[in-house]
């Protein structure tokens, strides 16, 4: 992957019709059959314009040049910014949810299939999107969920029941300090 993501053409420029799609693919180091489209603090304001147009399909069209050269494709956007999540809900057969496991936890995917819902509602054309709950950062102690960990699990389950997925993603706040401190977030004297 390219080193300094900074300096090179991301979504926000696809997005912004500066340049085409294929432009913006890098290929990770991590592992060779994965490729990402990297993403910047600009693509707030190309939201902005997404939204003042009422860009919804954008996305959708953009990615019909890689749909061929890709097995899968996954977007990861904010839901809190709209033009974005319909553009993904356009373009998805399939929404992922991650619920982090915390108090809040399912109003956060009740206000997300809301808004899903809505977009798929006001569409112009029939959507046929499937969607599933991932649930993430859950605490672990003596190789077991926490006992908040676990009434949270049951809490989502109950209300998504088999919408949720099987798969948990383990909370491991350790390696995610030390990335943080790698890429130079923090400034040191």
């Amino acid at each position: 992957f390219v080193e300094d993501y900074e300096t090179v053409p991301g979504i926000a420029e696809v997005l912004a019709k500066k340049v085409n799609i294929n432009d913006a693919v890098y290929q990770t180091a991590a592992n060779d059959g994965l490729y990402v489209i990297p993403s910047k603090i600009e693509l707030d304001d190309v939201a902005e314009y997404m939204q003042g147009n009422s860009q919804i399909a954008l996305l959708t069209k953009m990615l019909k040049d890689l749909k061929d050269d890709y097995q899968i494709i996954v977007l990861d956007s904010n839901p809190g910014i709209p033009i974005l999540l319909k553009n993904c809900v356009y373009a998805a057969d399939l929404i992922i949810i991650p619920v982090n496991v915390d108090r809040n936890s399912v109003k956060g995917v009740d206000l997300t299939l809301k808004k899903i819902n809505e977009t798929i509602y006001d569409s112009p054309s029939e959507l046929n999107v499937d969607y599933r709950i991932l649930i993430s950062m859950v605490t672990y102690s003596a190789g077991e969920p926490t006992n908040i960990a676990k009434g949270v699990l049951k809490a989502v389950r109950d209300a998504y029941g088999s919408k949720t997925l099987d798969t948990t993603i383990r909370l491991q706040s350790k390696p995610a300090q030390l990335q943080t401190f790698e890429n130079g977030y923090y400034a040191t004297d």
